[in-house]
């Protein structure tokens, strides 16, 4: 993403230099001059003409800079230093989880296959959140996609990694596009499907379908109506019904961000009196299922 800032920043600084040296062949041309007959059969621009470039260029330069301000707080969101927000969202039974079903808190992550930021988080974070609090029966960890417009490999990475769940291998290929540092173009997901032995022609199938085309889009709609723009964004809260009440916890934050917050959550949730067993899962649920009931399948 630091790239895509520097291009940004180096084609401002062009047009800057542009629109100076137009500004000043006109101020040049505007200084009276003695004619010479070669004067007629020369090229050029007039002042007038010089004015109109400008005044484009100038409207590039303008917009620029607006996209450059909206990248940078895109592509690193920072921590919010404030209460953290409030949100409440529907909880489906179709969304991809780790961990009890009746665990006390749940944690949603909406990523990007793409984004270097979720990758930092799931090789870092993610594992000593799972290792503590997933398997532990602490919290159930719900996985959703939010690819981002300018990362025009996220989305077929997210549907990628929902077809692989069609033979049972959807974390599998999720953890194996987000380790690696190269963005998951075709050959990236191609390489990694066949090292976890999923049978490519049916893969494949499901991929050209386009099959869930419309689940990561329904996705990326949600997270636009919970006012979420950045990757990756977490909703940490707990489960009532069919609702989530949680808090909004942006960037990839350090691990004892999280443990803070689950702390507190589990106290509040002990002196409400909800009970959950401490033992290990080795096994995936789906929020919906009964927690005894391994999930086959996704």
């Amino acid at each position: 993403m630091k790239s895509i800032s520097i291009v940004t920043s180096s084609v401002i600084a062009l047009l800057a230099g542009i629109l100076l040296a137009i500004q000043l062949s006109a101020q040049d041309r505007a200084k009276p001059q003695t004619a010479t007959p070669s004067d007629s059969a020369g090229v050029g621009i007039t002042r007038d003409q010089a004015d109109g470039i400008l005044d484009e260029l100038r409207q590039i330069r303008q917009l620029l800079e607006k996209q450059q301000a909206q990248l940078d707080r895109v592509v690193s969101p920072q921590p919010s230093t404030g209460a953290p927000e409030k949100v409440q969202m529907s909880v489906k039974s179709a969304w991809r989880s780790l961990g009890r079903a009746d665990a006390p808190i749940t944690l949603v992550e909406f990523a990007d296959y793409e984004c270097p930021f979720c990758k930092g988080f799931h090789t870092g974070t993610y594992a000593e959140l799972k290792r503590n609090y997933i398997d532990t029966g602490k919290v159930r960890f719900v996985s959703r996609d939010l690819p981002l417009q300018f990362h025009p490999t996220a989305s077929s990475a997210a549907e990628a990694a929902r077809c692989a769940g069609d033979q049972d291998k959807y974390w599998q290929l999720r953890d194996a596009l987000l380790t690696n540092p190269s963005a998951p173009n075709a050959d990236v997901i191609k390489k990694a499907a066949e090292t976890l032995s999923i049978e490519m022609k049916t893969f494949q199938a499901c991929l050209d379908s386009n099959k869930y085309k419309g689940e990561v889009q329904e996705d990326a709609a949600e997270a636009t109506t919970l006012h979420l723009i950045g990757t990756p964004t977490f909703i940490l809260g707990r489960t009532s019904g069919d609702k989530l009440d949680g808090i909004v916890l942006v960037g990839s934050q350090p691990y004892a961000s999280f443990d803070s917050a689950i702390q507190e959550m589990l106290k509040d949730a002990t002196q409400t009196g909800i009970q959950f067993r401490d033992d290990h899962i080795p096994y995936r649920t789906r929020i919906g299922r009964s927690v005894w009931e391994p999930v086959v399948g996704r």
